[in-house]
């Protein structure tokens, strides 16, 4: 095959219209006798240079030069075709080929590859263009030369259609062949060239049909490659290119299409598309250490987004709340309460995008309510927290579990509770506690809460995981201005001997049965920790009010020799598994899966502290944060038990990545969760520092072209959405 080589040069943001094609200049013919049959031996040349299409900064120019595999296929007036091999000439534009007749002499026209040469008529030559080909850095255009002379004159090869060029970075990992298709247009078959015509093209039958570029399995993220296509002369409204798998199945999200614009190919043309990136891309990006975009670290609180795409962000150390449009500008921040400590994130309502936060400890912590336009609606103070007793509330990882009436809010105050607040008004509709209304339920909420389709409402305590019917708490027998207790309001309790690690809940659905997910943490005598992963009913001893009976989980998994889980996370994967995040004690810092009958599904390795829960896409991909700085996105692989890294990007470099000053950072860290919008963006909280006097707060909003959505499971992100309702789909 000869080798074109091609200048790089940056791309257009649109396919582009190519340039005609320079005329043909005629070649000097030089007499000579008819070739005899038998061994024969042909000149060749290339009579026309490439004339690229124009991007918008700069041109791609092409040389033609033969290499030592190539073939062309001679008619004669035999009345076949004969593939001649390269005799001499690699590497230059001017080339000899060599082969046996046997019958007849050189007639009429030669045809390069000699692959595609299928019969000639009259004037008619027939051709079967391949579906597919092998990637390689070289082109294989399709060429003709008429004969002069019966072949004794050089073969003036000329171009018989055009040339397609498209550079992608980071191609998908699993990917085997690139399909290129145009709208109507037939790239691959049946084509016919009419050789008396002044300039020949090569013409189909007019049935649309693709053409792809194999190569080898991709398994390593961050490739890039330049793939180019031959396609026919013609006028191209729409181009796209599609990834696929070896057994050609397409890959979710890896479909790229150029943008309509009307583009004409002409013979030896080349037409180049815009650049593909097919990694993690940044959209926007918002934060800073001091102005208008002031954020403070964020660590613990996940930024939540509504159906529009508008984020709402709190941050640690900071009584804001900020909402942040859909195109990364500030919109407005609302003052939550006078505390300091922000260890919570908001949540949405889908009804009426009305926004609810906690904030703060002690006397300084609030609950409110805001409209979407930044209003306040109404104001829980720390001291409807508990009747009876003075409260000393406190927040701890959480988002408020959003109901059809209320909302669900608990604290891990000196006197906890778990209450119900209406979400018109913002008054106590009732709260758990023992008997006599003096304390909380061991002590009060360490994380959750989490709402099933059944009506449960669960969260976690210090010693175990516990459950109340929400229509106790929805609908008590006496309203007051605040509400009335429910008595020892617990429906049921799941109790162990060590403490619940700040994981929140997670529900699952496991043969039409609502299921509960926890993690407790054990810590050992070498300082160490074990985990215990709980899958659990969630549907025992809902009759009855009062104590609550401690029930039996379905199974506890134990991973032994782990680090303190000082944030944690559940969320549900593509096969209803628990999908957890372990900080790392000897390089085991990463993701970690148990399956519905309580084994070891999958795990995946940084080596770096994995602080918040991972998420999962509607392809089933696993996303997730490391403290390192970086964003992965992995597929598991349940028959191995293992996992393929199909992304990975630094969130420093991301931030900076379309031009925003990020001040005197020079890295960045994630103490967060990820989230997934339902159009698939990604939305990532981040902290970047120089220093740990210098950290600020950024959130980033980016695609992952293989992310079209969130997965589609009941829990498949940290509080169960990106609107953070904490409720069961």
């Amino acid at each position: 095959m000869r080798k074109t080589s091609f200048l790089p040069a940056l791309a257009a943001l649109a396919v582009l219209a190519c340039t005609k094609p320079e005329e043909e200049a005629a070649l000097p013919v030089e007499p000579a006798e008819p070739a005899p049959a038998g061994a024969v031996t042909l000149s060749a040349v290339l009579s026309e240079a490439v004339t690229s299409s124009k991007a918008s900064v700069d041109a791609e120019t092409g040389t033609f030069t033969w290499s030592g595999t190539d073939a062309v296929a001679v008619w004669s007036t035999g009345g076949t075709f004969t593939t001649f091999t390269l005799a001499d000439g690699v590497g230059t534009a001017q080339a000899r080929f060599s082969g046996t007749l046997t019958a007849g002499t050189p007639d009429q026209v030669a045809v390069y590859p000699a692959s595609v040469a299928m019969d000639l008529s009259g004037h008619t030559l027939s051709l079967t263009l391949p579906s597919s080909i092998a990637w390689s850095e070289d082109i294989t255009p399709t060429l003709a030369a008429v004969f002069s002379d019966g072949g004794a004159a050089p073969l003036a090869f000329k171009y018989l259609g055009g040339l397609l060029r498209v550079a992608v970075d980071n191609v998908p990992v699993g990917s085997a062949s690139l399909e290129l298709s145009a709208a109507g247009k037939q790239l691959a078959g049946d084509f016919t060239v009419d050789l008396s015509a002044a300039r020949p093209e090569i013409k189909g039958d007019g049935t649309a049909a693709p053409l792809s570029i194999t190569f080898d399995a991709v398994t390593e993220p961050g490739l890039s490659r330049v793939f180019c296509f031959p396609v026919p002369t013609g006028t191209y409204d729409d181009f796209s290119v599609t990834f696929k798998d070896a057994d050609g199945v397409a890959l979710p999200g890896m479909a790229v299409r150029a943008r309509k614009v009307t583009n004409q190919v002409g013979r030896a043309t080349l037409l180049t598309m815009p650049a593909v990136d097919l990694g993690i891309r940044l959209v926007w990006a918002y934060g800073s250490l001091s102005g208008d975009e002031a954020l403070t670290q964020i660590s613990g609180t996940v930024p939540a987004v509504d159906g529009a795409g508008n984020v709402y962000v709190t941050t640690n150390g900071s009584h804001l709340l900020t909402k942040i449009s859909s195109t990364g500008t500030k919109l407005w921040s609302g003052t939550i309460g006078s505390g300091t400590t922000q260890n919570t994130s908001p949540s949405v309502d889908a009804d009426d995008a009305t926004v609810y936060a906690e904030v703060g400890n002690g006397t300084g912590t609030a609950v409110k309510a805001f409209a979407s336009d930044g209003t306040e609606k109404w104001n829980f103070p720390y001291t409807s927290f508990f009747a009876t007793s003075t409260p000393s509330p406190n927040f701890n990882q959480m988002a408020a579990a959003v109901g059809d009436q209320c909302i669900y809010v608990g604290n891990a105050g000196t006197t906890g509770s778990v209450l119900s607040i209406n979400k018109s008004t913002g008054k106590r509709i009732a709260y758990v506690a023992n008997a006599a209304g003096t304390a909380g339920p061991a002590g009060g909420v360490t994380s959750g809460m989490a709402l099933t389709r059944g009506g449960v409402v669960s969260w976690h305590c210090v010693w175990g995981m516990y459950g109340a019917n929400q229509g106790y708490l929805d609908a008590p027998s006496q309203e007051g201005d605040y509400g009335e207790y429910v008595p020892y309001g617990v429906a049921y309790r799941y109790g162990w001997a060590w403490s619940t690690a700040n994981s929140g809940v997670a529900v699952s659905s496991i043969d039409g049965q609502d299921y509960l997910w926890s993690v407790g943490e054990e810590k050992t005598t070498d300082g160490a920790y074990n985990l215990h992963v709980i899958c659990a009913p969630a549907a025992a001893g809902l009759g009855t009010s009062g104590s609550g009976v401690s029930q039996a989980w379905n199974f506890d998994h134990k991973i032994t020799n782990v680090a303190h889980q000082d944030q944690g996370g559940i969320c549900i994967g593509p096969r209803g598994e628990g999908i957890i995040a372990l900080k790392n004690n000897g390089g085991d810092g990463g993701i970690y899966a148990v399956s519905t009958d309580g084994q070891k599904a999958y795990q995946y390795k940084i080596g770096a502290d994995v602080a918040g829960a991972p998420a999962v896409d509607a392809a089933g991909n696993i996303h997730f944060l490391g403290d390192n700085g970086y964003y992965y996105i992995v597929r598991p692989d349940y028959a191995t038990g293992t996992c393929t890294l199909l992304a990975k990007a630094s969130l420093y470099t991301l931030a900076g990545s379309r031009g925003k000053d990020l001040g005197t950072a020079t890295a960045a860290r994630a103490w967060t969760s990820p989230m997934i919008g339902p159009d698939g963006k990604l939305y990532i909280g981040a902290t970047l520092h120089k220093s740990w006097s210098d950290r600020y707060g950024c959130v980033l909003c980016a695609v992952y072209p293989g992310c079209t959505g969130p997965g589609d499971t009941p829990w498949p992100m940290k509080y169960a959405d990106a609107r953070h309702t904490c409720r069961q789909k």
